[in-house]
C-alpha cells in the first residue's frame, strides 16, 4: 500500500506533523447488488495539519 502526500518529508518532520494534527486516513467503499457485495479501500493517504481531505 502507498502512502499518498509523505513526498518529501523525512521521518522527523512526518512526527512533528503528528503533534500538530495530522492524520493518516484510508477511504472505503461498498456497493452491493443483491447477492453480491464489493469492498474497496484507498492508499493511505497523509493529511498536513490544518488541510482537509
Amino acid at each position: 500500500m502507498d502512502i499518498l502526500g509523505m513526498e518529501g518529508l523525512n521521518g522527523q518532520q512526518v512526527a512533528m506533523e503528528l503533534q500538530r494534527g495530522a492524520k493518516f486516513v484510508i477511504y472505503e467503499s461498498c456497493m452491493s447488488f443483491f447477492v453480491v457485495t464489493l469492498k474497496h479501500k484507498s492508499d493511505v493517504y497523509f493529511i498536513r495539519a490544518g488541510h482537509t481531505c
